[in-house]
């Protein structure tokens, strides 16, 4: 222990929303500080401020601390599974178009060609297509799920024989 006690690092971080700060709060918590690093860390969450606390008997081991902190922090948005704008923009537009492409298969493949022909789409592929399209790709993932991965697997495996080194 030093002469003038423990050394205490005091950090208030701001979030724009409470719920950001929240997610914030709820990833960081798990990570406990390790009993080697000497210090103690506390997270505490108020209204959209994440405070954090740093407690050591040395510098060199909070500023260690800190340090660790903020690459966790700055890595934290990129890695959380958490909502964004930006992802929600782009789920709902792949959710608009994948639906409205099936729709259009569902009609292609159940109204009869002769109505098709009459509203001029003569250009369609045949109707035996919206049974071997479906069909094909089943068949193809089964052969990559039952062949194509098992066989990559076994030949990263290194050799039996080649164990222990």
């Amino acid at each position: 222990m030093s002469a003038s006690g423990p050394i205490v690092a005091s950090l208030k971080i701001p979030f724009p929303t409470r719920r950001e700060a929240e997610i914030a709060y709820d990833v960081l918590r798990v990570d406990a500080e390790p009993k080697r690093s000497f210090i103690e860390k506390t997270l505490k969450l108020e209204d959209n401020q994440l405070l954090v606390e740093f407690r050591g008997e040395q510098a060199k081991n909070v500023r260690v601390g800190v340090g660790s902190f903020f690459e966790s922090l700055i890595l934290m948005p990129e890695h959380t599974p958490a909502p964004t704008p930006s992802r929600a923009i782009y789920g709902f537009c792949l959710f608009l178009l994948f639906k409205t492409l099936f729709i259009l298969y569902v009609l292609w493949a159940f109204i009869p060609t002769e109505l098709l022909d009459g509203f001029g789409l003569t250009y369609l592929p045949d109707k035996y297509f919206a049974l071997f399209m479906p069909i094909l790709l089943l068949v193809g993932l089964t052969f990559f799920a039952f062949l194509v991965y098992p066989s990559l697997s076994l030949a990263m495996m290194p050799d039996r024989d080649a164990w222990p080194p």
